[in-house]
């Protein structure tokens, strides 16, 4: 029993057996999980939780900051491991399922309120309901783990860094308003941890299994120095793009969509602390945060990052100008960025952090010619339909670039408001970038279109050490050629773990070929060089299993 965490049980089993099981509910005894214990664990074995099949389904209530569960007078707890059932809590009932290996992993506090929501939407005499309400909740958790999201929960559970509903930007959008910042944004303009972790699309959109989250990370540039886009230009052009995605029958449904501006604490309270539009005053002055959101703006900067180079997160940029900008109706000061988007410091790191680690290029897209937009940013509409936009927005994919090199092109780039921030990018790309090539077990580059010369800024990358984990190099599809083949030999022996390699043949010529096996010989690398042939058949396996990370996870490679 962790602290903060108080047991009571009061309470029977109310049970007819006779009906089956459609109109019993059971009345149980009291887990109250305070708030307070965010980061506190409530293990039900510990609590002696065991459904038998005879059981009837809890009924679940939320009180106040209090989440209440009821519970059945607690049966003695297993003795032994040998007496623990495999599946240690299985309850059918209501013609539901409820399966779930307490005994190997813990239930944390926000799990257990996402069940309680979930039991109080129940109906009480569906049992078909019940047991699909039931089974999505399971298994939209289960897809929100297998999709690495718990990776980015420590920001969105403290506050850090809130997600914004891709719909109320959508409507936002087409009233032609402005984007405030998070101070001065309503409640309903947000998403909770909660409601993050039960939109993932499980899988199974368009009848295929997709590793992603229903997450979008907006990079764009600041149009003013005290607000990034103060006529609605940007906002009505990722509405616009928002709005096709949420009409896609693939991808409808709820988004969570980060943009810096109302997703991270900004400086514009006034002096009483009240939050305005921008961040300078009326009479001029600088707005402030207050200390509390001072401190979470400061770890909300730590974590942009993961949010960018997460493998299943999408990234749209916003890349091009209003028509006549930085004319009127813009108010620039003498000091304003009017660099381009690639020649900005944070929009060149947001986008190196995108090409770190395994994110798919079709993850990436660029908005920039994908519509038509005036001054005012009204779409004239170009893009019909999500696919067309994606056609037209979708980059191709950079080889990451080691911390060193990034250093060494930020020094070329401009910030808003005169500022240099380069030290501070600096560090939390060094941040990001280690925190997530150190992970890395497989780096997947298959059909980039990479020639000789990504392949070496990729080599020189992986041999700074950064890849201390990685097992699995997949390059299928790209033409490496000869430079490409002698730059792998010469990463080898900075990537320790390496045992498999996997690459095309057609483009690298028979010395750079040799040269190469011989190297992976001496580090009991497994090269294996696939024909033209063989790279359609791999493509053709990726799609029976529908992706690249699962055809490996299949052993197919054989």
């Amino acid at each position: 029993q962790p602290s903060g965490v108080t047991v009571a049980t009061h309470g029977e089993i109310a049970s007819d057996c006779s009906t089956g099981g459609v109109g019993a509910r059971a009345r149980f005894g009291a887990i109250q999980v305070r708030q307070a214990a965010t980061a506190e664990r409530c293990r039900l074995m510990g609590c002696g939780l065991s459904l038998s099949r005879r059981d009837r389904l809890p009924r679940l209530n939320a009180a106040d900051d209090d989440t209440t569960v009821t519970q059945a007078d607690r049966p003695p707890p297993l003795a032994t491991e040998e007496e623990a059932p495999p599946t240690l809590c299985r309850a059918e009932s209501c013609g539901a399922t409820f399966d779930r290996v307490f005994q190997q992993k813990p239930l944390e506090r926000r799990e257990l309120a996402i069940t309680v929501r979930a039991w109080e939407e129940l109906p009480e005499s569906l049992p078909s309901a019940a047991s699909s309400a039931w089974d999505d909740v399971l298994s939209k958790e289960r897809w929100w783990r297998k999709c690495m999201g718990s990776e980015l929960e420590p920001p969105l559970e403290n506050g850090a860094i809130a997600l914004v509903d891709a719909g109320w930007l959508v409507t936002l959008a087409e009233d032609n308003g402005v984007l405030p910042p998070r101070q001065a944004a309503p409640p309903e303009a947000f998403l909770s941890l909660e409601e993050v972790r039960m939109m993932t699309p499980m899988g199974h959109c368009a009848g295929y299994e997709r590793i992603n989250l229903r997450i979008i990370c907006v990079s764009h540039t600041w149009l003013q120095p005290e607000h990034p886009d103060p006529f609605g230009y940007n906002l009505r052009r990722l509405g616009r793009a928002l709005k096709l995605l949420l009409e896609s029958p693939h991808h409808c449904g709820r988004w969570g969509v980060f943009i810096d501006w109302i997703s991270l604490y900004q400086a514009c309270r006034a002096p009483d602390g009240t939050p305005q539009s921008r961040t300078v005053l009326s009479d001029g002055s600088c707005g402030r945060r207050l200390p509390s959101e001072d401190v979470l703006f400061r770890q909300a900067l730590r974590s942009l990052g993961l949010f960018y180079s997460h493998m299943a997160t999408h990234v749209f940029k916003l890349t091009s100008f209003p028509v006549g900008y930085p004319g009127p109706p813009y108010e620039l000061p003498p000091v304003a960025n009017l660099a381009g988007y690639d020649a900005r410091g944070w929009c060149y790191c947001e986008s190196s952090w995108a090409s770190i680690g395994n994110k798919c290029p079709d993850l990436v897209i660029d908005l920039h010619d994908t519509h038509g937009a005036d001054m005012s940013g009204v779409d004239t509409g170009e893009a019909e339909c999500w696919a067309s936009l994606l056609r037209g927005g979708q980059l191709r994919r950079d080889p990451p670039i080691s911390p060193a090199r990034f250093e060494a092109e930020l020094a070329t780039r401009s910030f808003t408001n005169g500022k240099d921030d380069k030290p501070l990018v600096a560090k939390l790309y060094r941040e990001g970038f280690t925190a997530r090539m150190g992970v890395c077990a497989r780096l997947v580059f298959a059909g980039h279109g990479w020639g000789p010369a990504e392949v070496a800024t990729m080599a020189e990358t992986l041999s700074t050490g950064c890849a201390h984990n990685l097992e699995m190099l997949v390059l299928l599809s790209n033409p490496v050629g000869d430079g490409g083949a002698l730059a792998i030999a010469g990463m080898l022996p900075h990537v320790p773990k390496l045992r498999l390699i996997l690459m095309g043949d057609a483009t690298v010529g028979t010395e750079a070929t040799a040269a190469l096996r011989a190297a992976c010989e001496a580090r009991a690398v497994d090269l294996r060089m696939i024909s033209k042939v063989g790279e359609v058949m791999w493509w053709g396996l990726c799609a029976s299993v529908h992706s690249v990370h699962d055809a490996l996870g299949e052993g197919a490679l054989e």
